[in-house]
């Protein structure tokens, strides 16, 4: 499936399989994690030059990066910072100020290399994501990333 395809499916069906606001959805090049192709939902997409600079300019909590490196590449704001929302700059220059509370990222993993990176955003639960949320990311992150990667290599 090109790119294209798969990025329309992803954003049709996960609202579907997980509750959420917003989200965004990025191939990145393995070797730098630079953003390749990706598309965001409001109101993340407005906001996305702030999101870009927070990623790749400057320190925080919970980056892309570091989840492609952990033995773990999903978890929640929260749970990153324990509910501690303040203490992420991205939450506190950017996200409450679009009435997003918690979000849920994910490196996109297959073999040993990150082909994608995916944010779920709540902009209603006071509760953030919960652990079952993060589980059925766990589960679905590896099928993304293969179809990110087969849609470079098809």
């Amino acid at each position: 499936m090109a790119l294209p395809e798969l990025t329309t499916e992803v954003l049709r069906r996960l609202p579907g399989i997980l509750p959420m606001g917003a989200v965004f959805f990025a191939a990145v090049d393995p070797a730098t994690l630079l953003f390749t192709a990706a598309v965001a939902q409001e109101p993340l997409a407005e906001a996305s030059p702030l999101f870009r600079d927070n990623e790749f300019g400057r320190g925080d909590v919970n980056k892309f990066a570091t989840l492609a490196r952990r033995g773990d590449p999903v978890t929640s704001l929260d749970r990153a910072i324990c509910r501690r929302r303040a203490d992420s700059a991205r939450y506190r220059e950017i996200m409450a100020g679009l009435g997003l509370v918690d979000e849920l990222r994910a490196a996109l993993i297959t073999g040993h290399e990150c082909w994608g990176v995916l944010c779920l955003h709540r902009t209603d639960a006071e509760a953030g994501f919960s652990a079952q949320d993060l589980a059925v990311l766990r589960k679905i992150a590896p099928h993304l990333a293969e179809g990110l990667r087969r849609s470079v290599f098809r």
